[in-house]
C-alpha cells in the first residue's frame, strides 16, 4: 500500500522550509503532536542516523510513551530538497514503512519571486498493510500531520525562528 499528501507553505521559499524540515532528529519542532524526537544512533543528518519519535497521546501506567517509532534516515539530498527514511521498529504495527519528504519551490519566473512565494511540501510512503487499520485512515493521519508541519514552517519563518 502507499499514499502521499502535499501542502503549500507560505513564507520565505523552499530552501528556508528545507532547513527546518531536514532537521531529522528535531521533527517534534514542526509536529506539535510529538512529545519528543531525538537521535538514538548515528550522525545527525547523515544516512544511517536513527531517531525515536514519541507521541503526546498519553502515557502508559509505567510512564512510557503510548506510541513510539524508531526511524532510520536512508538518504538526504540538500540540492534536490528531499530525504527518505524508514521505520525500523515501533509499537504502532508497521511492518515495512518507507517514506519520502520533499520540498518544491513555487513555480515562478524569477528567483526573487520564488524566494518570496513559499513552497509545496510532499510526504509520500509505501508500507505493508497495518493490521486492523485502513489505508485511508493512515493517509488522513499523515495529511493532518503535514498540515501541522506546514503551519509550523510558516510560523517559524514569520517569527524568524529558523
Amino acid at each position: 500500500m502507499g499514499g502521499e499528501g502535499h501542502r503549500e507553505a507560505a513564507g520565505d521559499g523552499a530552501h528556508q522550509a528545507w532547513q527546518l524540515l531536514s532537521d531529522f532528529c528535531n521533527f517534534h519542532r514542526l509536529l506539535p503532536s510529538l512529545d519528543a524526537c531525538y537521535r538514538v544512533a548515528g550522525e545527525e543528518g547523515r544516512p544511517g542516523c536513527l531517531r525515536r519519535c514519541e507521541t503526546a497521546s498519553g502515557r502508559n501506567t509505567d510512564g512510557s510513551p503510548t506510541t513510539w517509532a524508531t526511524e532510520e534516515l536512508l538518504s538526504v539530498d540538500h540540492q534536490a530538497l528531499i530525504f527518505t527514511y524508514r521505520v525500523v521498529d515501533s509499537n504502532i504495527g508497521f511492518g515495512r514503512f518507507i517514506a519520502e519528504m520533499k520540498v518544491f519551490p513555487e513555480t515562478t519566473t524569477t528567483a526573487a519571486a520564488a524566494a518570496a512565494e513559499g513552497c509545496r511540501i510532499e510526504w509520500s510512503f509505501v508500507a505493508d498493510p497495518l493490521k486492523g487499520r485502513r489505508l485511508a485512515r493512515l493517509i488522513l493521519f499523515l495529511d493532518g500531520s503535514l498540515k501541522m508541519i506546514a503551519r509550523s514552517i510558516e510560523s517559524k519563518q514569520k517569527g524568524g525562528n529558523l
